[in-house]
């Protein structure tokens, strides 16, 4: 669920699955996330948009660090910003594999932009402690 709300983070993605290229069409939108204001629906589906783009830059610019064992995805034209979200959260994921040299659980991309989004409306800004970022990373690292 989207915090402070009922409409599913996952059925808005779904929805933008369906439409890629964002454009609302309501009745449609509306019976997919449940909610009958217009207004509603576009703020919804304009921050799962914006999560989408967060996401993969964020995982982007981790890629980008270790290329070792992982590359960026080029954006391809004509290509969803979901579906470039989805090459991207694969590349963590076999990075993660090449890293620790084994198997590693796949994070699905719902994951990466509901971080984004409960990080950005968060107050004050969120101080995780170290040991729950250790324990959260993709791989774990011996250096």
């Amino acid at each position: 669920m989207i915090p402070y709300c009922v409409i599913s983070r996952e059925a808005v993605l779904g929805y933008l699955r369906r439409y890629p290229d964002g454009r609302i069409r309501y009745l449609i939108a509306s019976t997919m996330l449940g909610a009958v204001d217009m207004r509603t629906i576009r703020r919804h589906i304009g921050d799962a948009v914006a999560g989408i783009q967060e996401a993969a830059l964020q995982l982007s610019a981790v890629l980008s660090k270790i290329p070792t064992h992982a590359t960026v995805p080029p954006m391809r034209v004509g290509q969803s910003q979901g579906e470039y979200l989805g090459e991207v959260v694969e590349q963590m994921h076999q990075a993660g594999r090449r890293a620790g040299g084994g198997s590693v659980p796949m994070i699905a991309p719902v994951v990466y932009v509901h971080a984004i989004s409960v990080f950005a409306r968060a107050r004050p800004p969120l101080v995780p402690p170290l040991s729950s970022v250790l324990r959260a990373a993709v791989f774990h690292d011996t250096s």
